[in-house]
């Protein structure tokens, strides 16, 4: 096997930490004013802070400040040195040593070794952390055989180690295994900041600078002493909160509301989302969807183009179950939009006009309440009836992992530009009990699951995305969207990545 890859080339060994910044897109400078405090809105009412419990990227983002991941990333597929500052796969790609960091410490003071790493690692091979299924069905043992160096083994190959790492904050052991329950209500991390005060109920996140954090220099500390991050569904609200001078920072505003922004001052930073917007399709035995004739019928019912322009204000109309510049992306003509032959597909089908259940999650993207109402519109001009059914995220979770759906509206991120958690774990495993079944596409996941060299991932992961597209299953794809995050005048170096997570730790306010 060849080793494990990096989007330019092969990752055996890093160097120095980032000490400044690294991403998609940033602010300016500007001259910082000593204490002072940066308030976040943002889409996700983040119904945990540990991420590996809770779907979605905003525990990356928060994740970032509290703690400090073994492998920095830009999230593009590229890594560099975190807590660990090198590593290196052996020959068969069956086990990775790591080299940490000298003379880091926990928030609490306690000294950072690898006995944290260990303890971090271990915990993830439960395979009832739902979100950890890629640790849990590698990891065979992690050994710490010095304090500052850690050997881990797999039971098969880890492609996705490389991206996993860099999203995985160490945790303190001692205080983990004291309080496992409770740890992740307030996190003791190695992080530039520590949580103070955390609501799930409300998705409110409380942090204060922790000034003695390793990564500090005088050029890159900042000025910034509390960072208080809120969750506010509405896009609308969370543009009008920054412009009324409520709030620093307001993630994913509407490019509908771009021009006022600018107009109160502030800036926005835009950029491409490596996400995509798509319909889940309940498609087992007896279900609705289990004919193939009623899943291209509503996929040929969607105008994605007119989703993006005339709804959105901006984006990109889905041709692919994956984005560019992603493993497994081919460029395609996509889907067709025939109203007509959707009419046709839906006779043909045998539909019986029951009206089929649509969730939407509240906040897990932008207009997600219009879009899911647009489909429902243009659904019920080709003769298929959906009610919509807007929920918090906690308890769409909950519907979706059950199966208690007929379809459902949601986003997914490819993380650092991997798409191998979608294509092994959300459409291989089927994660959200859709119940469709392919037994090609099951064999090619499985392989894709396996298959460490990125040639190879590329070229599976391709003809298992041909097979959804083919069967119209288990999900459609609508849009990529374009990502705003408006910033109040003044706030700088902020990170803004394709992914979704944002990097707050070298933020500034003057």
């Amino acid at each position: 096997m060849q080793p494990i890859l990096k989007r330019a080339g092969v990752a055996v060994t890093a160097g120095l930490a980032l000490t400044g910044l690294v991403g998609c897109s940033t602010t300016s400078s500007a001259a910082p004013t000593s204490g002072q405090t940066v308030s976040i809105q943002g889409v996700e009412n983040l119904p945990g802070l540990d991420h590996w419990t809770s779907d979605g990227v905003g525990q990356d983002s928060i994740g970032m400040l509290w703690g400090d991941m073994l492998i920095s990333s830009d999230h593009k597929g590229d890594y560099t040195a975190g807590l660990a500052t090198a590593w290196k796969f052996s020959p068969d790609n069956m086990s990775v040593t790591l080299t940490l960091r000298k003379g880091v410490e926990f928030s609490d003071g306690s000294a950072f070794t690898s006995a944290d790493v260990k303890a971090t690692l271990e915990r993830l091979e439960d395979p009832d952390i739902r979100n950890a299924s890629a640790w849990s069905a590698a990891l065979k043992s992690v050994e710490a055989p010095s304090d500052t160096s850690v050997v881990i083994d797999f039971k098969a190959a880890m492609p996705s180690f490389l991206n996993m790492a860099s999203r995985t904050p160490v945790i303190e052991a001692a205080a983990y295994e004291a309080d496992p329950t409770g740890y992740f209500k307030k996190p003791i991390g190695t992080g530039p900041f520590t949580v103070t005060a955390y609501n799930a109920a409300t998705g409110t996140v409380s942090l204060d600078k922790n000034t003695k954090w390793w990564n500090w220099t005088s050029k890159n500390k900042t000025n910034v002493d509390h960072i208080k991050y809120s969750f506010a569904a509405s896009d609308t609200s969370r543009a009008s909160s920054l412009i009324a001078g409520d709030t620093d920072v307001a993630q994913m505003v509407s490019q509908n509301d771009v021009d006022r922004i600018k107009a109160a001052g502030a800036t926005v930073d835009s950029f491409a989302e490596s996400s995509h917007i798509y319909l889940g399709l309940r498609s087992g035995d007896g279900k609705s969807f289990a004919n193939a004739k009623l899943r291209q019928a509503l996929s040929e019912a969607i105008d994605r183009k007119s989703l993006v322009d005339d709804l959105l204000g901006g984006g990109r109309a889905a041709t692919w179950p994956s984005t560019p510049d992603s493993v497994g992306y081919e460029k395609t003509d996509g889907y067709t939009y025939d109203v007509k032959a959707a009419k046709a597909l839906v006779a043909e089908s045998g539909y019986d006009g029951s009206t089929l259940k649509m969730l939407v999650p509240s906040g897990i993207f932008g207009q997600s309440d219009e879009v899911a109402q647009s489909i429902q519109s243009m659904a019920a001009k080709v003769g298929i009836k959906i009610s919509v059914q807007s929920l918090d995220v906690a308890t769409f979770q909950q519907y979706q992992q059950a199966g208690n759906y007929d379809l459902y509206v949601s986003s997914f991120t490819l993380a650092n530009g991997d798409s191998f958690t979608e294509a092994t774990n959300l459409i291989g495993l089927d994660r959200f009990a859709t119940g469709f079944k392919d037994d090609e596409l099951t064999s090619i996941a499985a392989e894709v699951g396996k298959t460490v060299d990125q040639d190879q991932r590329d070229a599976l992961t391709q003809k298992e995305y041909q097979i959804v597209m083919d069967q119209f299953a288990p999900n459609l794809y609508l849009y990529e969207p374009q990502g705003n995050t408006a910033v109040a005048k003044g706030v700088t170096g902020i990170v803004n990545f394709p992914d979704g997570a944002a990097d707050f730790r070298f933020v500034s306010k003057s």
